[in-house]
């Protein structure tokens, strides 16, 4: 049985190094404050 919790998860994406683009992916519920924290900002969807 999978078991779905509902706190934010945030996970770096791509390769440890030097590199143009940098992901964080973002998942779970009521994500805006974390956005705002790895961001510095509030994003538009």
């Amino acid at each position: 049985m999978l078991v779905r919790h509902h706190h934010p998860i945030a996970a770096v994406a791509t390769a440890p190094g030097r590199g143009a683009v940098g992901i964080v992916r973002v998942s779970g519920k009521d994500l805006a404050p974390v956005i705002n924290v790895i961001c510095g900002r509030a994003l538009l969807p």
